[in-house]
């Protein structure tokens, strides 16, 4: 009997154990006109993303109807530092991912008085040896969109 009650206490509050992760998508970035790579926070923590979560990199291509899932990046360094934020996950031999997207203000023409709107520009050096389905082969520069707040 006590075996029993000792299993059904711990069984209680293991149950968060195995609740499924929360996805929160965080930025859209247009690699070339037929792929968008999505980078988002996958947690157990909903209410602050992303840090101290997992990075899940997400591939679109423009044919294909779904988004695939291309790697989950386990717990990479992630800061957010003002406007800007940055991940940077180092799997060894396996190769790495360095993700910078920064929050800039411009003013289109430079007019006085016009009101500045935002734009994401992102920089990524991502290769991954051993995935073949996202490598920049160096840095590239892309537009990006914000997901989440």
């Amino acid at each position: 009997m006590e075996n029993l009650l000792l299993f059904l206490i711990i069984s209680l509050f293991s149950v968060s154990a195995f609740a499924e992760k929360v996805r929160t998508p965080l930025y859209s970035c247009t690699l070339n006109r037929s792929v968008e790579l999505y980078i988002v926070a996958e947690s157990d923590d909903p209410v602050n993303p992303p840090l101290g979560a997992d990075i899940v990199l997400q591939a679109k291509f423009w044919n294909e109807p779904e988004v695939d899932d291309v790697i989950t990046l386990k717990t990479p360094e992630t800061i957010e530092y003002g406007k800007t934020f940055v991940m940077l996950s180092d799997r060894g031999k396996s190769g790495y991912a360095l993700i910078r997207i920064q929050e800039m203000e411009i003013v289109e023409d430079g007019t006085p008085g016009k009101t500045p709107h935002t734009i994401y520009k992102g920089h990524l050096d991502i290769n991954l040896f051993l995935t073949d389905g996202i490598n920049t082969d160096g840095l590239l520069e892309p537009s990006c969109e914000k997901l989440s707040k």
